[in-house]
């Protein structure tokens, strides 16, 4: 699977807020891509919500915490938008929009919210015979997909990247284990499954990653590594035809295993600036409107350095 700068993707993820926020200064990520730079941008417009959206936003927000994350599941976490919720923000994909000036503008991509929620509760979707019958492999169609096996833990799916579309493969290439032959002969024994379509290329794929910390180096210095090797057996290959795609492209869902460590850094900073602005205003004296920082984020100017300047 090809690594590319997350500028690039084809969306990125926002978020709506009832308060306007203080101005968050860029800090680093270091991501599958490697070290990035975090901007949080204002946008220009207030926008305003009917029931309808907001129903599908906020299931769109909770099917990314419980499903994709499972955050759910290992933290007992609760979602929940009420008046009594003390921080009232929703995770939403956005469409980048390009100005003649070079400038750039964001929309919420509500079609693709839509999609999302519209089948979030069947996945992973399991065809009926007739169906699997007509399937006829697109490699195009497999590119930089997360995929779910759906003859195995339908109730808790594993989600995969794929990783390489194998085309000098096919379900009757050996399969790397002495006690099948083919992947044909796989299938038909243990899942009494028969594929249909004898010409499909396979499909090589890795689990998605479940780092959630994206705050600190990936890697360990080189003298501490281990070199490690792949062998054939150990290689993660599935056969297009027994699997679902998810509509969360394996870009976006790079960016969204990124969310709760950038939500993380974030409230961070925003107490950072709550207690600088109480010490300003009940131990220097400041005013409200004194204690408010004024210079662009892109000054990078930190609560530390602001309280150092109004001290002196």
């Amino acid at each position: 699977m090809q690594i590319v700068n997350p500028k690039m993707a084809e969306m990125c993820f926002g978020f709506l807020s009832r308060k306007k926020i203080p101005k968050i200064p860029p800090f680093p990520a270091f991501l599958r891509q490697g070290e990035s730079r975090v901007n949080v941008v204002l946008s220009p417009k207030t926008i305003t919500l009917d029931d309808k959206t907001l129903t599908y936003l906020k299931l769109f927000h909770h099917y990314i915490f419980r499903s994709v994350l499972q955050l759910a599941k290992d933290c007992q976490l609760q979602f929940c938008l009420d008046e009594t919720t003390p921080m009232q923000t929703i995770i939403v994909p956005l469409d980048r929009i390009s100005a003649s000036d070079g400038s750039l503008d964001y929309s919420i991509k509500m079609d693709y919210v839509r999609e999302v929620v519209d089948n979030m509760e069947e996945m992973p979707r399991v065809p009926t015979e007739d169906k699997r019958k007509e399937f006829k492999f697109i490699a195009s169609e497999w590119e930089e997909c997360v995929v779910m096996p759906w003859y195995r833990n339908v109730q808790q799916p594993t989600f995969f990247y794929v990783v390489d579309i194998l085309s000098e493969m096919s379900p009757q290439s050996s399969f790397p284990d002495e006690e099948f032959n083919t992947f044909n002969g796989v299938f038909k024994k243990k899942y009494h499954l028969q594929i249909y379509d004898q010409d499909q290329a396979l499909l090589e794929v890795e689990y998605t990653s479940n780092r959630l910390n994206l705050l600190l180096p990936r890697h360990r210095p080189a003298r501490h590594r281990v070199r490690s090797t792949v062998t054939p057996s150990q290689r993660q290959i599935f056969v297009p035809e027994l699997l679902d795609r998810h509509p969360i492209s394996a870009r976006l869902w790079h960016s969204i295993s990124a969310i709760p460590s950038f939500f993380y850094r974030m409230n961070a900073l925003l107490v950072a600036d709550e207690i600088r602005s109480r010490v300003m205003v009940e131990a220097i004296g400041l005013s409200e409107e004194e204690a408010t920082p004024t210079e662009d984020c892109s000054g990078n100017h930190s609560p530390i350095q602001l309280l150092r300047r109004s001290v002196t």
